[in-house]
C-alpha cells in the first residue's frame, strides 16, 4: 500500500524545489532579471520601483500633446490618478496572468551614465539590448513592432534595428483613426548593439517560463 499524500505537498508539482529563506527572486525569477550595457541597466519591475515609475509618468513620456506615440493609452491627456491606476493595474495584471502558456516581460529602464541630452540614444540602445534578451537567452523565433505612421523617430530607430516592413492597418488610437506601420525582425537580420550586453537571471528565468526543455 503507497502512502497517500496530503496537504501542500499533494499540490506542489514533482519538480518543484521549495526555495530556502532568500529573496523573493528565489520564489519570482523574473525579479532577478537584470540586463547591463554600457551604463545602461534594464530589469523587470518590482513594487518598490513603482513611486517613480509614477513620478516619470506624471511629468510626461512623449512630446506635443494631442499626439499619441504609444497605441491607444492617452499618456498626455488623461487625468494624472487614471494614468496612475492603469499602469499599476497593468504591471500586476502581467504578474499575475504569468505562466507557462502566457507571460510578459515588463523592463524598466536606468541610465546610470548618459546626460539628459542622449536620453534619445538610450531609447534605441535598450530595445537593442531588450532584443538581445529575446533572441539570445529566451529563445525567441521573431520580434514583431508597430509604430505610427507619423512618427518618424520611431520608425528610424526600428529600421536601424533591421526591422522589415509588413503593411500598414488604420486603427482606433485614443478616439483617432491612426494609419500603424507594422514590422517584423528574425534573428538574422537583427543589427546587434556594439557594446556587449551582460544578462543575469535568464536561466532561472527560462525554467520558471517553462522554455527550457521546449
Amino acid at each position: 500500500m503507497s502512502d497517500a499524500v496530503t496537504g501542500r505537498d499533494a499540490l506542489r508539482p514533482a519538480e518543484f524545489e521549495v526555495p530556502g529563506e532568500g529573496s523573493l527572486v528565489d520564489w519570482w525569477p523574473l525579479f532577478g532579471l537584470r540586463l547591463e550595457s554600457g551604463g545602461l541597466e534594464l530589469r523587470t519591475v518590482r513594487d518598490g520601483d513603482l513611486p517613480a515609475h509614477l513620478a516619470a509618468l506624471n511629468e510626461g513620456i512623449h512630446g506635443a500633446v494631442g499626439t499619441n506615440p504609444f497605441g491607444p493609452n492617452r499618456w498626455s491627456s488623461a487625468p494624472a490618478e487614471d494614468i496612475a491606476r492603469n499602469a499599476m493595474h497593468d504591471i500586476w495584471r502581467n504578474r499575475a496572468e504569468t505562466d507557462r502558456d502566457r507571460w510578459t516581460i515588463q523592463l524598466g529602464i536606468w541610465d546610470h551614465a548618459a546626460a539628459d541630452h542622449e536620453w534619445r540614444s538610450a531609447g534605441r540602445r535598450a530595445r537593442a539590448m531588450a532584443l538581445v534578451l529575446a533572441f539570445d537567452h529566451l529563445g525567441a523565433a521573431h520580434a514583431t513592432t508597430e509604430c505610427a505612421a507619423w512618427n518618424h523617430g520611431s520608425r528610424r530607430v526600428t529600421e536601424s534595428l533591421g526591422y522589415e516592413p509588413q503593411g500598414s492597418s488604420v486603427q482606433d488610437w485614443g478616439g483617432e483613426a491612426v494609419e500603424v506601420l507594422g514590422y517584423r525582425l528574425g534573428p538574422e537580420q537583427f543589427v546587434r548593439p556594439a557594446e556587449d550586453v551582460t544578462v543575469t537571471g535568464a536561466a532561472a528565468v527560462r525554467r520558471q517560463l517553462g522554455i527550457d526543455g521546449r
